[in-house]
This record gives C-alpha cells, structure tokens and sequence, in this order.
C-alpha cells in the first residue's frame, strides 16, 4: 500500500482533494496516518516552543501571543488523545470491517456499540479544534507578522500558517471522504 501511495502522480489544486474520494478505506486511512499525522507528531513538538518563547518575548508589547501560546497548547491536548483514538481504536476497526468484506466473513461487533459512536466523537474534535484554530487565525490577525519582531514571531506564523493548512485537509479527508464510507461500510455489514 506505501509503495502505491509513493507511486501516485502528485496532483495540483482542487485536484488533490478530489482524487482521494476513489481511494478506498484503507488507502484513505494509511495516508492519513502517514501525511498527517506523521506530520503532527514532527511538527508540534517544533511549534510548542516557538509559540511559548514569542508569547515570553512579546507578550508585553502583543499580548495577543500569550492567548496564541494557550490556545496552541489546548489544541495540542485535544489532537495527541484524539489521534490515539483513531490509532489504537476506530482505524483498527474500520480496517477489520473492510477485511470482512473482503472475506466474506463476519463483521467483528465493536465493543463501541457502533460505529457511528466513534465517529460522531472524532466530529466532535474536529469542530472544537477548528474553532480554537480559527480564534488563533483571527488573534494573529491571518497570520499578519507585526513590524519590528524577530525572527521567532515570523517563523512561528509561518508554522501556523502550516499547521492550519494541514489540519484543514486532514480534517477533510476524515469528515468528508472517511467517515462517510465507514458508514456506508458499516450499513452494508449490518454493524451500524
């Protein structure tokens, strides 16, 4: 699967979002994990210091940076359990539903309940986290650097910048594309 994930062309504007929607529940769940949160793991612990080393620096004469610095670190401790629920939780099972169809053997019930239970709680995440990013977006003024600040405020509102985009399309390929064939999957095996 890595090997067909590291052969695909790489596609350019709306292109890139649209192309995964024929990607199948596997192929969707081992790029997620693969290019984002792969990608998380990296870069937080990259971005936490910065972002607590600005708010230090510039708190006084930007105190916008000190709220940046707290609503950065409640993201970071909603995503680190959020992402382990996928790993250790729903993706396991989303990839024991598909190798069930595959089979033709009987669907693993989930101790969940339902699949539907898991997923409404990573939608959940999802809107909490989005709202605490976009609160960063508009206290950074769209990530606007302030004249005169060194090099630490303008590496910082680029890895946000970074971060946002990456979310933005992490968020998508699980809300959009995964979920709902996860659904769908689990109607069909009658496990909804």
């Amino acid at each position: 699967m890595l090997a067909e994930l590291n052969n695909l062309p790489a596609p350019t504007g709306s292109e890139t979002l649209n192309r995964y929607d024929s990607w199948s529940i596997d192929l969707l769940i081992q790029y997620i994990l693969e290019n984002h949160h792969n990608w998380l793991k990296t870069k937080i612990p990259e971005i936490l210091p910065v972002v607590q080393k600005v708010a230090e620096v510039h708190g006084e004469n930007h105190p916008e940076t000190i709220r940046i610095a707290a609503l950065f670190q409640q993201v970071v401790d909603d995503l680190t359990p959020h992402m382990q629920k996928e790993e250790l939780v729903l993706f396991p099972y989303l990839q024991q539903l598909t190798a069930a169809r595959v089979s033709g053997n009987e669907p693993p019930r989930p101790f969940f309940g339902s699949v539907e239970n898991p997923i409404a709680g990573m939608e959940a995440d999802h809107e909490a986290v989005g709202k605490l990013v976009d609160t960063i977006r508009e206290l950074s003024r769209d990530y606007t650097i302030p004249e005169n600040t060194c090099a630490s405020f303008k590496l910082l509102y680029g890895f946000l910048t970074e971060f946002e985009a990456d979310l933005h399309q992490h968020i998508h390929l699980e809300n959009n594309l995964l979920f709902p064939k996860a659904r769908a999957l689990a109607r069909e095996l009658g496990v909804l």
